[in-house]
């Protein structure tokens, strides 16, 4: 069910690496934490209750989902401040104070 995510993420790489916009470096340190968070976690979470790391991650990853929107919204209005051109349907409903 991933394979348009998967493509999308392959013509994405493939663009922004032609046009100069990729940080190997960074995104070999990010693959590598990835890999190892990936044969770490299933080991580490079998011994854990699903019930209770439910209970426990829920709020949290709310709370950070919260957090990034609230960081977009700030952005964008501080963005849109400077850049008085560039109106989008965003800007219009969360930037006119």
């Amino acid at each position: 069910m991933a394979y348009p995510l998967n493509i999308t993420s392959i013509v994405g790489l493939f663009l922004h690496a032609t046009q100069g916009h990729t940080a190997w470096g960074m995104g070999a340190v990010l693959m590598i934490g990835a890999l190892l968070g990936s044969a770490i976690a299933p080991r580490f979470l079998s011994r854990l209750n699903p019930q209770k790391v439910t209970l426990v991650l829920r709020p949290i990853m709310g709370l950070f989902l919260i957090l990034m929107g609230l960081k977009l919204v700030i952005h964008l209005c501080v963005n849109s401040a400077s850049e008085s051109r560039n109106f989008t349907v965003l800007n219009i409903i969360f930037c006119q104070f």
